[in-house]
């Protein structure tokens, strides 16, 4: 098991905890109201590095159901207590068949993959012509530069992680085959401001997260 696993499996007792605070919900409403606007209304798709499957419960609705995966048992765990269809496994050796999803989606994970590129073509196997979105932490922002303070510090999380811009990120999914069609923003407001700010925008150096909605490139 990696570090950063174990590191995920010692912050799950708590890991919600911080989506409960004042900012902490703020963040969550305005991650998941990007997410949601750049995935399909219906179809039965994957959250790759779901952890506790706080996004997935709340991405969840009447006719898009949403398949937690992890690596981490300790994570995923908590996803089974929100009633979630769990799969314990990893982004580059997934269990499922080819083009049997409908949507994948990650939510700050691609920071913390070691062999994205491997990961990105198990994703694509798995997708056909169905679309990935991938959010990210922006590493040109403010949020941006608050997580590469934390990395250096060695904060037990982001010590691990490998924050990308949007150019990094697009060029990463272009080598596996995936055009984005759409990016979007959100966080316009600092870390140390009261309000995240919540509002969808163009991506930016201003929008602490970017979301991208990537599908399969023409012949």
């Amino acid at each position: 098991m990696s570090d950063a696993v174990d590191a995920f499996d010692g912050a799950a007792h708590g890991y919600d905890e911080w989506y409960l605070t004042k900012k902490g919900g703020q963040v969550f409403v305005a991650e998941r109201r990007l997410v949601d606007s750049l995935l399909p209304l219906e179809g039965v798709g994957l959250e790759i590095g779901a952890g506790t499957g706080v996004f997935s419960d709340a991405l969840t609705n009447e006719g898009r159901i949403v398949v937690c995966l992890d690596l981490s048992k300790k994570m995923l765990t908590r996803a089974k207590q929100r009633g979630l269809p769990c799969v314990l496994g990893s982004a580059d050796s997934m269990p499922f068949r080819r083009k049997s999803l409908g949507f994948a989606y990650f939510i700050t994970v691609l920071e913390f993959l070691k062999t994205p590129i491997k990961a990105l073509e198990e994703v694509s196997r798995a997708l056909g012509e169905a679309p990935v979105v991938a959010l990210f932490i922006n590493s040109d922002s403010p949020w941006g530069e608050l997580y590469k303070t934390m990395k250096k510090t060695g904060d037990p999380i982001f010590k691990h992680a490998h924050l990308y811009s949007l150019k990094e990120v697009e060029e990463i999914f272009r080598k596996v085959g995936l055009s984005p069609a759409k990016a979007l923003g959100t966080l316009t407001a600092g870390p140390t401001s009261p309000n995240a700010g919540d509002e969808i925008a163009e991506p930016s150096e201003k929008t602490g997260v970017i979301a991208v909605k990537l599908v399969k490139q023409s012949a």
